[in-house]
């Protein structure tokens, strides 16, 4: 879920370029907000220029990568890696104060159920869980005292993360796990490991009793843990026997070649009700061994603020609604205590895009691809509108282009939206038309379109409230066709 976003900051630039030292377009830092997982998202609005160029970005003073706008681009969305808490975002000297919630994410592990042995094969098994995109993580698994690495920034390619801890001597070891997307770190734990003497009587030959020797002792089974691994074998490890495995990739035959199940994965080996569809009501079980628990419940933190419906939230769709955030001029109930912004006075100032009632405020719109192929840019306007009221109507008109072998499309998103307040988005062009009311953060509509069939053109979007509606309440929208 998005967070509502920062008023914008115009700042004119005087640039050698296509503009010259006199009349350089104006550059304006629309909106920011914190992203869910250490970033911050903005978006910059300007006049077309001829040329490329390349906006200065800073963060609290530091510079950070620059942001290119290809020539004939009005608007971007960018976001540039940030540790939670309270950012100065300038972008060419324009700036902004945006707040960076917690980073809502862990890689848990409940310990072994009892120590392995010295010699003796240790796996632990890492649960990554939380708001980030796990293909964004990168882990690393240290052991300070032993003077070695587990894993150094590997890429975290599911909600499960292997390591191999064997070969750890007798005793108690540190294990100092660090979660990083990019190089921030967003989580980091250390770990108590406890390894048991080693195992040196007749019975370690076959530990697991299924008649094979360890290759520890000379003998032929490559994993003497597992009665259903060795060789011979043709049927994946499933104590449980409900037909989901915990390890999907495994030489069960110890030939030496990995063999790979193509069934669910289990994250609970022991219970045969798991894997299953994760229930509707909390249970503090990841039901669906997706890593995420609880998702679709009272209890789940929706919109990543720290706060779920069951912990007082009365809007999870909104990161800028909890019972501990400011009270804030946006039609919303931000503290949740039952009021709508009081104590506050919301702007009586026009949004940029009026007078628009009558006639399309006009968007960049797709522009041609500098390249052999051709084509055209796919196009996204985030917009920060202010509804004066329940008569306001928002028009918009945008050119997009139907290319050949492209999913071809033209929507509208709520992206953040008063408490109770209805809109009716309605777009129009080549493709048809298509009216849908929004009510949600979230809410989107788009045009159906033909397979086969050049819809390109230039389509108008009107947004307008439906009913009752209070004076000044801002509104939060993108635009995006491709």
């Amino acid at each position: 879920m998005r967070p509502a976003l920062a008023a914008g900051v115009p700042v004119g630039l005087a640039l050698l370029g296509c503009g010259g030292l006199f009349g350089a377009p104006e550059i304006r830092l629309e909106s920011a907000r914190g992203g869910p997982c250490a970033t911050v998202e903005a978006v910059v609005l300007t006049e077309p220029w001829k040329e490329d160029r390349a906006l200065s970005v800073r963060i609290d003073g530091q510079a950070t990568e620059p942001l290119r706008l290809p020539a004939g681009e009005v608007t971007a969305t960018f976001e540039r890696p940030a540790l939670p808490g309270r950012h100065t975002l300038e972008v060419e000297g324009a700036s902004i104060e945006v707040t960076v919630p917690p980073v809502d994410v862990a890689a848990d592990w409940p310990g072994w159920e009892r120590p392995p042995r010295q010699g003796d094969p240790a796996e632990i098994l890492l649960r990554v869980t939380g708001a980030c995109p796990l293909p964004e993580l990168t882990l690393s698994a240290e052991l300070p005292d032993d003077g070695r690495s587990l894993v150094r920034r590997e890429p975290v390619s599911g909600p499960v993360v292997r390591l191999d801890a064997s070969g750890l001597s007798q005793g108690a070891h540190r294990l100092v796990v660090t979660l990083r997307r990019g190089e921030l770190v967003v989580d980091e734990r250390t770990l108590a490991l406890s390894i048991a003497e080693p195992c040196t009587g007749p019975t370690c030959k076959d530990r697991d009793n299924d008649g094979f020797v360890s290759k520890k002792f000379g003998g032929p089974d490559c994993d003497d843990f597992d009665a259903a691994v060795h060789p011979g074998a043709v049927a994946f490890p499933d104590p449980d026997g409900d037909g989901a495995v915990v390890r999907p990739d495994l030489d069960i035959d110890c030939d030496g070649e990995i063999e790979h199940f193509d069934g669910p994965v289990d994250c609970a080996e022991g219970d045969p009700t798991i894997p299953r569809p994760e229930d509707p009501d909390p249970t503090g079980v990841d039901e669906d061994c997706d890593g995420i628990v609880d998702e679709g419940t009272i209890a789940y933190d929706d919109d990543g603020d720290g706060f779920s419906e069951e912990k007082g939230d009365c809007r999870d769709d909104d990161r800028t609604v909890s019972p501990v955030a400011k009270e804030q001029p946006d039609c919303k109930d931000n503290d949740c205590d039952g009021q709508v912004d009081e104590g506050v006075t919301r702007p009586t100032d026009e949004d940029r895009y009026e007078p628009d009632d009558d006639r399309p405020f006009a968007l960049a719109g797709a522009t041609p691809l500098r390249n052999p192929f051709g084509g055209h840019r796919t196009t996204r306007d985030e917009l920060a509108l202010r509804i004066r009221d329940g008569k306001d109507v928002e028009r918009f008109s945008v050119f997009a282009h139907d290319g050949a072998l492209d999913d071809f499309h033209v929507r509208v998103e709520l992206l953040s939206v008063g408490d109770g307040l209805i809109y009716e988005a309605t777009i129009t062009g080549p493709a048809g038309e298509i009216t849908r009311r929004l009510d949600h953060n979230g809410d989107s509509v788009s045009i159906p379109t033909a397979a086969f069939k050049n819809e390109t053109g230039v389509y108008e979007i009107r947004v307008a409230p439906v009913g009752e509606h209070p004076a000044q309440c801002p509104l939060q929208i993108a635009i995006d066709t491709g």
